[in-house]
């Protein structure tokens, strides 16, 4: 719905565009507007934002690059802030092997953490760790 209000371009005059943008990202239009649905539509807008953004930029990146729709946009920030920022897909014909490698190491590390969850978290970690340069 954001983004369908942010195309649409039938709206007669800026203020109209602005309100109804408003209206989407606060389900509720301005002029009922109490003081706790402006915060929220702050908060809230700034969320949108950022999710627009990083989504512009996926679908940016991955025409650039002539990468599978499937693609992600993966980014893992350390705790100092160092970021890495990477455009990622699975090769269709790579992708039944890298799934068994995968289950096979979820199994080893499940039976290590007792957990499936912690496991999925362990190798994320690991993966995130292996990414970023090592902080100097």
């Amino acid at each position: 719905a954001f983004v369908l209000a942010l195309a649409n371009d039938g709206i007669d005059s800026d203020i109209d565009w602005i309100q109804t943008i408003a209206t989407v990202v606060a389900k509720k239009a301005p002029a009922e507007w109490t003081d706790a649905d402006r915060d929220r539509f702050h908060q809230e807008l700034f969320q949108q934002v950022a999710s627009f953004q990083r989504l512009v930029a996926l679908h940016a990146d991955r025409r650039a690059l002539g990468i599978d729709s499937n693609a992600m946009r993966l980014t893992v920030t350390r705790a100092d802030g160092t970021e890495y920022v990477r455009l990622v897909g699975v090769d269709r014909a790579q992708r039944d092997v890298g799934e068994e490698i995968l289950d096979d190491a979820l199994a080893r590390l499940t039976d290590l953490t007792g957990s499936p969850a912690r496991a999925q978290q362990t190798l994320l970690a690991l993966l995130g760790e292996r990414l970023l340069p090592v902080p100097e």
